[in-house]
């Protein structure tokens, strides 16, 4: 794996590691969990970029990613698609309050399984072999 992809890897596992913190503690705000998901989600379809020298813009969107960038390379990401649409509104709802008042535990949870749902996947792509 190249160096790049790992820088990429890293920021991706800080993300999940503080939602796994999160996910564990009660009082943990929902909106920064889906935050949290959303930017693990987006820096590892960047790692799938990155290992495959595609050069995309700054973005937080992660449908823009996976069908303009991602799908083109490899058709088998349409697997991942309705979680990269779910997650991807979180990288602005999460952060405004009047945005993000209807985030509760049980969207966050969706959230996690969408953000963990894309990290299997990602990772088995970025296996060689």
């Amino acid at each position: 794996m190249k160096e790049e992809t790992n820088l990429w890897l890293r920021k991706a596992y800080e993300d999940i590691s503080t939602v796994n913190i999160l996910m564990q503690n009660n009082q943990s705000p929902p909106a920064i969990i889906c935050y949290h998901c959303q930017q693990a989600a987006e820096k590892l379809l960047k790692c799938f970029l990155v290992e495959n020298d595609i050069e995309f813009p700054r973005t937080h969107d992660l449908t823009l990613l996976l069908e303009r960038y991602i799908l083109p390379l490899d058709p088998d990401f349409e697997e991942i698609r309705q979680s990269a649409i779910d997650l991807s509104e979180f990288s602005v709802t999460s952060r405004y309050p009047d945005a993000s008042n209807d985030i509760d535990l049980p969207i966050a949870r969706e959230a996690f399984q969408a953000a963990s749902l894309i990290q299997s996947f990602v990772l088995g792509k970025l296996k060689p072999g």
